[in-house]
C-alpha cells in the first residue's frame, strides 16, 4: 500500500468549535469514494434552495432539478471529485411520501 508523505490540508471550526470541517487532498481515496454522499447540507426555505440553483447555473455546474423529497426539497449535484452532495430545505412542503419506496420518514431526534 503506497504511503502519502505529503498531504495539503485546511481545518476550521463552525459556531464557536461546536462543529469542526477538515479538507484534505487526496485524489486515490476521492476515486474511491465517487457517486457516494457523505455529507448533507441543509438550507433553511425553498427559496434559498433556488437561490443555491441561480448560483450552480451561473458557475455553469450542473445538478438536478429541484425534487420534491420526503420532507421538504433537494438538489442534488457533485464536487469535482466525483462526491455527491445533496443540499435538503428545513422547510417542509406538507406531503408524506411516507410510504413510497424510496422516501423517508422524519424521526425524533435526541436533544
Amino acid at each position: 500500500m503506497a504511503r502519502v508523505a505529503h498531504q495539503q490540508a485546511r481545518a476550521g471550526h463552525v459556531g464557536n468549535g461546536a462543529a469542526g470541517l477538515g479538507l484534505r487532498l487526496n485524489p486515490e481515496k476521492a476515486r474511491a469514494i465517487a457517486g457516494f454522499d457523505p455529507v448533507n447540507w441543509a438550507v433553511a426555505t425553498r427559496e434559498d434552495l433556488h437561490e443555491w440553483i441561480e448560483h450552480l447555473d451561473a458557475l455553469g455546474i450542473p445538478h438536478s432539478p429541484e425534487i420534491e423529497a420526503g420532507i421538504g426539497w433537494l438538489l442534488v449535484f457533485t464536487d469535482p471529485d466525483g462526491l455527491e452532495i445533496h443540499m435538503d430545505t428545513d422547510e417542509e412542503h406538507g406531503v408524506d411520501h411516507g410510504d413510497r419506496p424510496g422516501y423517508g420518514r422524519r424521526v425524533g431526534m435526541a436533544g
